[in-house]
C-alpha cells in the first residue's frame, strides 16, 4: 500500500468518523431541542395554570369584597331605616301623654310593675305624671306608696322598694327592651329582607 492509499484510508476513517460524531450530536442536539421545548411547554402550562389559580384568588377575593361591601351597605340600610323609625316612635310616644288613653297606660303599667314588686316604697314619675300616679296609687290603696316627680321621661314610671330593688317600666325603657325586635322587623320590611 503506498502512502496515498494510507493517507486516503485515515481520511476516510476520519471522515466517517467525523460523519457519525455529527450525526451524533446532531441526534443529541435534537433531543436537547425536544427536551426544552417540552420544558418550556410545561413551564407554560405551569404558568398559565398558575396565573389562573392567581386569577381565580383574585376573582374570588374581589367577589367577597363585593359582598361584603353590600352587606355592610344593606345592614347600613337597615341602621338607617331602623333609626328613622325609632325617631317617630318616640316623637309618637311623646304625644300619648296628652291623649284619653294616657291614664288606662299609665294603671296598667303601674299594675305590671307591682306584680314585680308588690312592696313598692316609691314611684318615680315624670312631673307632669305626679297627680296622675297618686290618683292611680290611691285607687289600689296605696297611698303610702311616696311618688317622686323625678322621672324625665316621655310616659311611665319606676317602681323602687327601701331595698333599692326597682322597675323600670317607662316607655323608653321599653323600647329599649325590644330594640332588637324592633330591628327585626325593620329589616324584614326592607326590599332584600336583610336582617341583623
Amino acid at each position: 500500500m503506498a502512502l496515498d492509499d494510507i493517507l486516503r484510508s485515515i481520511r476516510a476513517g476520519a471522515d466517517a468518523e467525523v460523519r457519525e460524531l455529527e450525526a451524533t450530536c446532531m441526534a443529541e442536539v435534537a433531543a436537547i431541542v425536544a427536551r426544552a421545548e417540552a420544558d418550556a411547554t410545561a413551564v407554560e402550562q405551569d404558568a398559565a395554570t398558575s396565573l389562573q389559580r392567581g386569577t381565580e384568588r383574585e376573582a374570588s377575593r374581589l367577589i367577597d369584597r363585593a359582598r361584603l361591601e353590600a352587606r355592610r351597605a344593606a345592614l347600613d340600610a337597615v341602621e338607617v331605616a331602623y333609626q328613622e323609625r325609632i325617631d317617630a316612635l318616640r316623637v309618637r310616644l311623646g304625644t300619648i301623654r296628652d291623649s284619653d288613653a294616657y291614664p288606662l297606660i299609665l294603671a296598667g303599667l303601674l299594675d305590671e310593675a307591682l306584680v314585680v314588686i308588690p312592696t313598692a316604697r316609691r314611684v318615680s314619675v315624670d312631673p307632669a305624671d305626679l297627680e296622675l300616679a297618686r290618683a292611680l296609687l290611691a285607687e289600689r290603696d296605696l297611698a303610702d306608696v311616696a311618688v317622686e316627680p323625678t322621672l324625665a321621661c316621655d310616659g311611665g314610671l319606676e317602681l323602687s322598694t327601701d331595698h333599692d330593688r326597682i322597675v323600670r317600666n317607662t316607655f323608653e325603657s321599653r323600647l329599649e327592651q325590644a330594640d332588637g325586635r324592633l330591628r327585626q322587623l325593620v329589616a324584614a320590611r326592607l326590599p332584600d329582607g336583610t336582617v341583623t
